[in-house]
């Protein structure tokens, strides 16, 4: 009996900056800084996960925190 496991759906720099209201070079420049979770991929390309972005807003929306600027 295998269990099967669904990977999370992950979005591109294009995608976060569309939702965050910033470029993609702004996106990428902050998850360089570990300032927005990403996975960055052996090439060096970085993927995002929307329900880990989704945390990572609740959170500093809870903290009263600004988000960073790219």
């Amino acid at each position: 009996m295998g269990m099967e496991t669904t990977l999370p759906t992950l979005i591109t720099a294009i995608d976060v900056g569309a939702w965050l209201s910033l470029t993609p070079q702004q996106i990428e420049r902050l998850a360089r800084k570990n300032l927005l979770p990403s996975i960055r991929l052996p090439n060096g390309d970085l993927l995002f996960d929307p329900a880990e972005l989704r945390g990572w807003l609740h959170t500093l929306r809870a903290s009263g925190k600004e988000a960073p600027h790219g």
